[in-house]
């Protein structure tokens, strides 16, 4: 007969002595230096993943940084107030530049968050997140082109479904998303705008 030990005996202050044993899986802990380089290496590679995937987001950060470390604060508040300055010395100069570069990509950003925001609820209620494998699988929400009166969503579709389901949803769109009108296109292969 052999005698178990430790974590892997369930009953082991069990009073009945004619009661089955109860077994389960032994339990074994891991070091907590070993999770602790584990977790370690995840963040060094997720930063490392950000810094490549936004280079100018992570140069941006990555020059406030060293001018905190070798100056201190006053040369952070005077980047911030130069690149402010520069900023309305181009919307008071070039008002087109300024709209094309900065109002416009922020405006649209703006939008996309808001459609983000709804995104899942939406596509499900209107019955296009399809349901695969025990899985839901929703249609990609890309560029969000916004102009003073509509809005121009670029959609990437589920495998399988057509610009045509889409365009039968477009009312329960239109009320999901807050707009009064919703207009569905075929921009391509799998694609809808």
């Amino acid at each position: 007969m052999r005698y178990v030990t430790g974590e892997q005996f369930a009953q082991v202050d069990n009073p009945d002595p004619f009661a089955n044993p109860v077994w389960r899986s032994p339990v074994h802990r891991t070091p907590e230096g070993l999770i602790l380089l584990v977790q370690f290496l995840r963040t060094v590679w997720r930063i490392v993943r950000f810094a490549v995937r936004h280079p100018l987001l992570s140069a941006t950060a990555g020059l406030v940084a060293w001018l905190w470390l070798r100056v201190g604060w006053p040369a952070v508040a005077a980047l911030a107030g130069s690149v402010l300055t520069g900023l309305v010395v181009l919307r008071l100069a070039r008002p087109g530049w300024f709209t094309r570069l900065v109002s416009h990509p922020l405006y649209c950003r703006w939008r996309w968050g808001f459609y983000r925001l709804r995104w899942q609820a939406v596509m499900t209620v209107t019955g296009l997140a399809l349901s695969y494998r025990g899985g839901v699988m929703l249609p990609v929400l890309g560029r969000v082109e916004a102009a003073a009166n509509a809005d121009r969503v670029s959609v990437r579709l589920v495998s399988g479904q057509s610009p045509a389901d889409v365009a039968a949803q477009t009312e329960g769109l239109a009320h999901g998303f807050r707009v009064y009108l919703c207009r569905v296109r075929a921009a391509g292969p799998g694609r809808a705008g």
